[in-house]
């Protein structure tokens, strides 16, 4: 699997690896990578194998600047959301809708299954997230 990060074309331009999925043609599953120019206001999407490949026995693409905490930095926005709801059911507790505290673990729920579908987090990891937040209630 391609690592999100910063990674060098073999033309020279920088693009930064978004996330990464699997196309379904019926038959298989083909990894897919998402990327966008750091440059111009464009993405694009290429498959894993060719983004991987050699380019006259060059990388095409070179990872220059890994994104090593990712996961850290979902933690952080997570424990972010939680502020942002403790304080909102402070200033107004009328403001929270499911007093369950479902609507925080809808919320934050959403931001973890985003990040397992581009292959931030592990299935596992997920779970272990989701668990965090269901132990706020």
């Amino acid at each position: 699997m391609v690592q999100l990060g910063k990674y060098q074309h073999f033309k020279g331009a920088v693009y930064e690896v978004t996330g990464c999925s699997d196309f379904c043609t019926g038959d298989e599953l083909i990894p897919l990578v998402h990327y966008r120019s750091l440059d111009h206001n464009m993405s694009w999407t290429r498959t894993e194998e060719d983004f991987s490949a050699l380019v006259d026995g060059v990388p095409r693409f070179k990872l220059i600047e890994p994104l090593d905490n990712a996961d850290e930095l979902l933690v952080e926005t997570i424990k972010l959301n939680k502020q942002i709801w403790d304080q909102c059911k402070e200033s107004d507790p009328a403001w929270m809708v499911n007093g369950s505290g479902k609507a925080l673990l809808y919320l934050v729920g959403d931001k973890i299954s985003f990040a397992l579908s581009i292959r931030l987090i592990t299935r596992e990891r997920a779970e272990e997230l989701l668990n965090m937040v269901k132990e706020w209630n």
